[in-house]
């Protein structure tokens, strides 16, 4: 019942609740949509092993013989 009051209250003048809630909903898919791409994009980065990588790349020890004296100098 409170749902054919709803639509007959947006079709008789009240269609400016209804744009708002139109709007909002749309704002919260969209935040929604990319919340998960986002999470979509760090789970594939992190399965690809580009984490691994990033991690290798900036140990200090990674270099070869000069690592050894920065891990003996630290």
């Amino acid at each position: 019942m409170m749902l054919r009051e709803l639509r007959a209250a947006c079709h008789v003048g009240q269609s400016e609740e209804c744009a708002q809630a139109t709007v909002e909903y749309a704002v919260v898919v969209i935040a929604m949509l990319s919340i998960v791409v986002g999470c979509a994009a760090v789970w594939r980065a992190g399965t690809s092993g580009i984490f691994a990588e990033i991690a290798q790349e900036a140990a200090s020890h990674a270099l070869g013989a000069a690592g050894a004296i920065d891990i003996s100098l630290y």
